[in-house]
């Protein structure tokens, strides 16, 4: 992951953000919880404030003797910004004792105000109206989900990480404004 954040900042990004889960040993065990000041944590902590630039780290933590499927966002710093636990659970998930999260936080940056949002959370309506309730201006979705992905991008200073180790990060050019004001699509 620190040499995929590395990548991303020798191009100018702002944000990378990982896919859901991304710091699990898959082949070892996929259900590998830490602490919010885990091994994962610490480094991407390390390589936010080093980089200066925010990440985004899905990842199982365990706090307070409880489970989540969770995906921190580190400021420019290497400070944790917020957390958020995924809302919606898989059956799958919660027979891994994963506890569903009750909100949804958006986090103020120099970039907007930032939301979180984690794969199967994408199809309830309450996530989607919390965010706005909360009047994010910007929604990170991590997923594993293989599919197409769709953003709200920043612009051309974002860095996503799509898949299970399938595509390498893309960058990712925002849709623009043409000279009459209407809406340009990516290049």
């Amino acid at each position: 992951m620190a040499a995929l954040v590395d990548q991303a900042a020798d191009t100018g990004a702002d944000l990378v953000a990982f896919a859901e889960m991304d710091n699990t040993d898959w082949a070892a065990n996929p259900w590998q919880f830490e602490a919010l000041n885990g091994p994962t944590l610490t480094a991407m902590r390390a390589k936010a404030r080093q980089r200066g630039l925010y990440i985004v780290c899905p990842l199982l933590t365990l706090e307070d003797g409880q489970r989540y499927n969770s995906s921190v966002l580190l400021d420019r710093q290497g400070n944790v910004a917020g957390h958020y636990h995924k809302y919606f659970p898989t059956h799958l998930e919660l027979n891994q004792g994963i506890l569903p999260g009750t909100e949804t936080p958006v986090f103020e940056t120099d970039l907007g105000r930032i939301g979180l949002s984690i794969c199967f959370d994408l199809n309830y309506w309450e996530v989607g109206a919390g965010l706005c309730a909360n009047r994010a201006e910007l929604v990170i979705w991590s997923s594993m989900w293989e599919g197409r992905p769709h953003a709200h991008p920043l612009g051309d200073r974002v860095w996503l990480r799509h898949g299970r180790g399938v595509h390498p990060p893309r960058h990712v050019r925002g849709p623009g404004r043409a000279r009459d004001g209407k809406p340009q699509a990516p290049e």
